[in-house]
């Protein structure tokens, strides 16, 4: 979709999760998926991954900004809080 099309959008990813995103060659992958799936039941591989890899190879890595990161998870653990003061608020 649009979002996997976006470098920016990635990188966000990357700095929101603190992990690297990784980039396939082909980005509209549903129909893949369900080609990975079936080259893996039919020919019996033991490696679901890396038949996913062969088929639709990585050609790029996002790495997380680690400032970035540390900003999302001050935001995320407000959130938090958030959700669990409301869950109380809602559930007296």
């Amino acid at each position: 979709g649009g979002g996997a099309q976006s470098r920016l959008g990635l990188q966000i990813r990357a700095d929101i999760i603190g992990r690297p995103v990784h980039i396939p060659v082909e980005l509209e992958a549903s129909t893949l998926g369900a080609a990975v799936l079936c080259a893996f039941a039919i020919n019996g591989f033991d490696d679901i991954e890396r038949v996913a890899t062969n088929m639709n190879p990585i050609t790029q890595t996002l790495y997380p900004d680690q400032a970035h990161h540390m900003s999302y998870k001050k935001y995320y653990q407000a959130y938090q809080k958030a959700i669990e003061t409301m869950h109380q608020f809602y559930t007296d």
